[in-house]
């Protein structure tokens, strides 16, 4: 949201006629008048004062008054060139010169428009710029600017406690988010032992923030999946029910509805968290299982080959397939309200101390057999102490992957190539794999029968 927005109203949805209430409006904190373009460094000024103050719009091809009042006169607008030469001095300036770069909107009102007398082959460019979440926001020069009320143009700060407090501001900010991605739920006590993974997802905060809340109905549509929605891999929900800022859904068929189950918590504003529980046995519970399983007894053998008796094993495979299909249904929620911004992960898995982890993959056993099976040695096994979008998991990209695709493999393959960044850590994790090669290659880690290699990076290694 703006802190002051003259339109009220979404950007994009701001026509050449909204522009008239621009006459009322003066310059200073909020808006900035702009007959023409700009040099890319004094932009960048503007730009991070803006960011470092309380957000604003400027506004390109907009006479002011010249009776001091600093309102808008007249709407000359710019050429269509020179519109799409400032566009891209723009973007230069949020990126190249600040630090960290400054995301903002960009609206072009292209004439011809009556009602501000703007000509059919000229254009007005509209720069809305939030108050940064992780100020200051330094320009190339070193200076720190900001907004002033009694002046239009940026002056550089140079106030030690002003400064401290831009600092300080970000680092409130960043410590919310830290707890925000660190809070998990409370099992309750009959549960307190059992295996869990929670994974925590958030778009790039940086970017102006989705504004479209998704309906209840909308939600059922997708995590009950009805009729006219068929999402391969899913994971069917039988229970949706409103929280605090967005929703929850469980799946509770074949389970207690009183105790934790399967679930995905949605945030109004993109965010979501799945709650996921991880199957975990002594041996001869897990052997009793073999039937579910490809290479659970060769998997067991090895184990008792290698003296294992006293401990339990966790099955990854099925937390894989679940990741998935709760991060298709995501995909799908963002879809819904047309949130594009990059999205990040990180995860917490809990009560895991000295497990055997499984997965049921041929390659996964001949690598026990050969190098000793894995021990997980951690309680609690968490991506990133303090999480935070520069050092999360980054899913993958979405146009990079469809690009690799055949139209046949792009909706059989990409949930899983999706997926895979998650993926490839907690396996990395637990000690099933140290290689994002041997992922990307191992069909029968992910649960199905045949997944197409795909190279070049949609699995990071790092």
């Amino acid at each position: 949201m703006y802190a002051f927005n003259p339109f009220k109203k979404d950007l994009k949805e701001v026509q050449g006629k909204d522009l008239i209430i621009l006459r009322d409006v003066s310059e200073g904190w909020y808006v900035e008048y702009k007959k023409q373009s700009l040099r890319v460094k004094d932009l960048s000024k503007h730009l991070c004062a803006f960011a470092n103050q309380y957000g604003g719009f400027m506004f390109f091809g907009v006479v002011e008054k010249d009776d001091g009042s600093r309102k808008a006169d007249s709407f000359p607008g710019l050429s269509s060139e020179d519109t799409s030469s400032l566009s891209i001095i723009v973007r230069e300036a949020a990126i190249a010169h600040s630090s960290p770069p400054i995301y903002y909107e960009e609206h072009i009102i292209i004439g011809p428009c009556e009602d501000i007398e703007l000509l059919d082959d000229k254009c007005i460019l509209i720069i809305g710029i939030r108050q940064g979440n992780n100020p200051p926001y330094i320009h190339s020069s070193g200076k720190i600017y900001r907004r002033l009320a009694d002046q239009s143009k940026p002056e550089a700060e140079t106030d030690r406690h002003v400064l401290d407090l831009l600092w300080n501001k970000g680092n409130a900010f960043k410590k919310e988010i830290n707890m925000f991605l660190r809070k998990t739920p409370k099992l309750p006590s009959a549960q307190s032992d059992s295996v869990w993974a929670f994974i925590h997802i958030i778009p790039d905060i940086n970017y102006p923030s989705n504004e479209r809340d998704i309906k209840l109905e909308q939600f059922k549509k997708l995590t009950f999946q009805q009729q006219d929605v068929k999402l391969e891999p899913f994971a069917p929900m039988q229970s949706i029910f409103s929280k605090k800022h967005g929703f929850i859904a469980r799946q509770v068929d074949n389970n207690d509805p009183g105790l934790a189950n399967l679930s995905l918590r949605w945030w109004h504003g993109g965010g979501a968290r799945f709650d996921i529980p991880v199957n975990n046995w002594t041996i001869e519970q897990f052997y009793n299982n073999r039937m579910n399983y490809k290479y659970c007894a060769d998997f067991c053998s090895e184990a008792f080959r290698q003296g294992f008796r006293n401990i339990r094993i966790c099955d990854f495979s099925q937390l894989i397939l679940g990741i998935v299909s709760l991060l298709n249904i995501y995909r799908h929620l963002r879809y819904e309200t047309g949130d594009d911004r990059p999205a990040f992960a990180t995860f917490e898995l809990r009560n895991t101390f000295y497990k055997l982890p499984f997965v049921d993959s041929k390659k996964y056993i001949d690598r026990c057999s050969t190098n000793g099976i894995p021990v997980i040695q951690e309680e609690i096994i968490v991506f990133e102490d303090k999480p935070y979008i520069d050092n999360m998991i980054s899913l993958a990209d979405e146009n990079k992957i469809k690009s690799k695709l055949s139209a046949d493999d792009n909706s059989k393959m990409f949930p899983y190539l999706y997926a895979s960044p998650i993926a490839y850590r907690i396996l990395k994790y637990i000690g099933v794999l140290h290689e994002a090669e041997h992922l990307a290659v191992d069909a029968e880690m992910w649960g199905i029968n045949k997944l197409r290699k795909v190279k070049d990076g949609l699995i990071n290694n790092d």
